[in-house]
C-alpha cells in the first residue's frame, strides 16, 4: 500500500501546485499522510514524520479557509491520533490532545449538529479518561464528558452504531475504573 500512498501524494500535491490556495486539496493531502503514518506504525515504523507532515498541510488548510469545518475535524483526528501513538510508547500525549480538543471545539462551533463531530470528541475524552486512569487525573470528569458527548451524537443520529459502541465501551472501561477504586460500578455496566 506504501507505493498507492505515495502516487496519491504525488496527485494530491500536483493539485496543490496547481491551485494552491485550494484548502480542501491541503486537507485531504494532510489526511492522506495521516492514513499513511497509522499504516506505518502497524507496519512498526516510525509514523511521526507523516503524522508532522500531515499537521503541516492542516494547519495551513484551517489557516486559509477557517471556515472548512471538516478540516478542523480532520485536524483534530490527527492531533488524537498522534496523541494515541504517543501514549503506546510511553510519551505524555497531552500537548496534541489538547491541541484535539481545540480543533473539535472549534467544529462544533461551526457546526453542531454532525453527530460524527461529536463522536470525534467523545473518542478524544475516551482516550484521555483511559489515560487519566493509567497515570492518573480526574478519569471521571472525562468519562463523563465522553458519555455526554456519544450520547449527543446519538441523540443527532440514532442509527449510528458507532455512537453505540462507543458508549458502551466508554461505560464499560468506566465501571472497571470504578470497580478498581472500590465504588459501586453497578449503574454504569447497567448502562453498558
Amino acid at each position: 500500500p506504501d507505493a498507492e500512498y505515495e502516487r496519491a501524494d504525488q496527485d494530491l500535491s500536483r493539485a496543490i501546485d496547481l491551485n494552491p490556495d485550494a484548502a480542501e486539496y491541503r486537507m485531504r493531502r494532510g489526511w492522506l499522510r495521516t492514513v499513511r503514518a497509522v499504516g506505518q506504525e502497524a507496519y512498526g515504523r516510525d509514523p511521526l514524520p507523516q503524522y508532522e507532515a500531515g499537521l503541516a498541510d492542516l494547519d495551513q488548510a484551517v489557516e486559509s479557509a477557517p471556515g472548512l469545518t471538516e478540516a478542523w475535524k480532520v485536524r483534530g483526528n490527527t492531533h488524537l491520533d498522534v496523541g494515541i501513538y504517543l501514549a503506546s510508547i510511553g510519551r505524555d500525549p497531552t500537548g496534541h490532545w489538547e491541541a484535539a480538543e481545540r480543533d473539535f471545539e472549534h467544529a462544533l462551533k461551526q457546526d453542531p449538529g454532525v453527530a460524527s463531530a461529536w463522536l470525534d470528541r467523545g473518542n478524544l475524552h475516551f482516550n484521555r479518561a483511559a489515560w487519566a486512569h493509567a497515570y492518573g487525573g480526574d478519569e471521571d470528569a472525562l468519562w463523563a464528558r465522553g458519555e455526554a458527548d456519544f450520547s449527543q451524537a446519538l441523540t443527532l443520529d440514532p442509527g449510528t452504531a458507532d455512537g453505540w459502541r462507543w458508549r458502551g465501551m466508554l461505560r464499560t472501561n468506566w465501571g472497571v475504573g470504578l470497580d478498581q477504586r472500590g465504588k459501586d460500578p453497578t449503574e454504569k455496566y447497567a448502562a453498558a
